[in-house]
């Protein structure tokens, strides 16, 4: 899965072991599981990254014509399917823009 250091946990990143244990537990089986689904409680698991990385780390795309951050509010890990309309929007003006 995902690593997030220290440093990037104290920025307010996700843990992943300690937010997805739980759900890895519930959801592991030797045997196979054709009618599991995705739950109301994993599709609404807290924003994985928080603000103050995103921010920081837009700022290396510095060879990029163009680095353009947008913060969507009660967006989740899943945010095509979280705020699709939000995330439609905005790929829809990029490749608008540079096509």
């Amino acid at each position: 899965m995902d690593y997030e250091s220290a440093d990037s946990r104290s920025k307010g990143c996700w843990d992943p072991a300690a937010s997805l244990t739980a759900f890895y537990d519930k959801w592991t089986s030797p045997l196979a599981t054709p009618d599991f689904v995705v739950d109301d409680v994993w599709c609404g698991l807290d924003t994985p990254f928080g603000t103050v990385v995103p921010a920081e780390q837009i700022k290396l795309f510095t060879a990029s014509p163009e680095a353009k951050l947008v913060m969507i509010e009660g967006g989740a890990h899943y945010l095509n399917a979280t705020n699709p309309k939000e995330v439609n929007e905005a790929l829809l003006e990029m490749v608008t823009k540079y096509q």
